[in-house]
């Protein structure tokens, strides 16, 4: 369906945008599309983020600024990552906002 294709095209530009940053995401889905108008908003739920303070720091940019996409991050938590010294545990929420083509 085309709500999967969306779906699945932003789950795996958040993806690479992770990889590309050396952020290891173990979960991230869709959490639901609204409509504002004609433009549709797909929220993504991230948890069990872990990277460092830099790495995480250059994936956050890079999402809300990557070309041809409108991505913003929502609510975020950052903890220390116990078991591993240096590294982060976050869990966030990212709008990706698109149109529909007719």
């Amino acid at each position: 369906s085309e709500n999967q294709n969306v779906d699945t095209h932003w789950l795996s530009v958040v993806g690479e945008l992770a990889a590309t940053n050396h952020v290891a995401l173990q979960s991230r889905q869709a959490k639901g599309e609204e409509q504002a108008g004609d433009v549709y908003v797909l929220t993504l739920d991230v948890r069990n983020v872990e990277a460092s303070l830099k790495s995480l720091t250059h994936f956050l940019y890079d999402l809300q600024t990557a070309p041809n996409t409108m991505m913003d991050v929502g609510r975020i938590d950052v903890k220390p990552n116990n078991q591993q010294k240096g590294y982060l545990k976050v869990n966030f929420t990212v709008g990706c906002a698109y149109m529909r083509g007719e």
